[in-house]
């Protein structure tokens, strides 16, 4: 499982992913870094049910979003919305947030095969 953190205006975001046969499926949680009272750092993941933190990644963890993103002659990406309802303000991150993802997966497409550009 292959893990990006992004930080869109000030929030923090975690796109988890794999590569299954040139198909990137991944899926995007929001995230809040913390330290605790031994001043071990890490972070905590927003609950899908109210608005506490969850430290371990579950079914419970709020998902942003799913993606798919494939590189077939050109590059197609996909994002599967999860809630039924989204704040403008999320669909503003959303937004800035897939376009940084977005960059991402091709800078890592294209390392690993340079022909696809």
């Amino acid at each position: 499982m292959n893990e990006i953190i992004i930080e869109i205006e000030g929030e923090h975001f975690l796109a988890t992913f794999e590569n299954i046969d040139g198909w990137y499926d991944g899926k995007v949680y929001p995230i809040q870094f913390y330290t605790d009272a031994n001043n071990n750092e890490g972070w905590s993941y927003t609950s899908k049910i109210d608005s506490n933190f969850i430290n371990t990644l579950t079914d419970e963890c709020r998902v942003l979003f799913d993606f798919t993103f494939v590189y077939r002659g050109v590059f197609e990406g996909r994002i599967y919305f999860k809630d039924d309802e989204y704040w403008s303000e999320e669909l503003r991150s959303i937004y800035l947030l897939w376009e940084v993802l977005e960059d991402k997966l091709k800078t890592i497409i294209t390392e690993i095969n340079p022909s696809h550009k």
